[in-house]
């Protein structure tokens, strides 16, 4: 258990430095990678973009999961020692009786002491995690809403993004327009649709 505790606590100091400063460290080359690709489109930037927070995701919640799974094992390690620590006082009980309370004391002392350890890796590892998480989430936030946001403004200012959107959009609806029994869509409605989506 008190190894348990120390590969926690390394874990968790490893942690707390990829996340000290991994907004300034990820946010500069998703930016770059989302919004500094000239000639995407709108949605070609958005692929990129989850592709960039999947890796970010995987850099800042790098132990997160083996950190759980100590605060999950190590009560369990301390169950496991009580058990023990009672099996051997009930042992001692079968062969000397209870006359004796010192005879004893040596599986109940096993007993607590394990279930403290247990305790004592298992609290700090799960809150730590969960603030540690908990600020891997947030700097993931900031980062997408930036790009998002960089992204809104490249087409905006660019032009080039709205206008292959809108070309898309105006092919699709003369496509479905096509498509339909008797129903046929004017080459001036797609233009208009597509001028429309341009300005919008």
């Amino acid at each position: 258990i008190v190894g348990l505790g120390l590969i926690a606590a390394l874990m968790l100091l490893v942690r707390f430095g990829i996340l000290l400063g991994a907004q300034r460290r990820l946010a500069a080359p998703i930016l770059a990678a989302v919004v500094g690709a000239p000639g995407l489109k709108r949605r070609q930037r958005e692929e990129v973009l989850d592709h960039q927070m999947i890796e970010a995701g995987a850099v800042v919640g790098r132990f997160a999961v083996p950190v759980q799974v100590i605060a999950a094992v190590g009560p369990l390690l301390g169950l496991l020692g009580t058990v023990t620590g009672m099996i051997g006082t009930f042992d001692v009980i079968t062969r000397f009786g209870t006359g004796d309370p010192k005879m004893l004391s040596g599986g109940i002392s096993e007993a607590l002491v394990t279930t403290e350890f247990g305790l004592l890796v298992a609290i700090p590892c799960l809150l730590l995690g969960s603030l540690l998480s908990a600020r891997a989430d947030r700097i993931l936030d900031v980062i997408e809403g930036d790009a998002l946001e960089g992204i809104r403004r490249v087409g905006k200012g660019g032009g080039e993004v709205g206008t292959d959107e809108a070309g898309d959009e105006a092919t699709d609806e003369a496509e479905d327009g096509a498509a339909e029994p008797g129903g046929e869509q004017p080459a001036e409605s797609a233009g208009a649709a597509a001028r429309g989506a341009a300005r919008a």
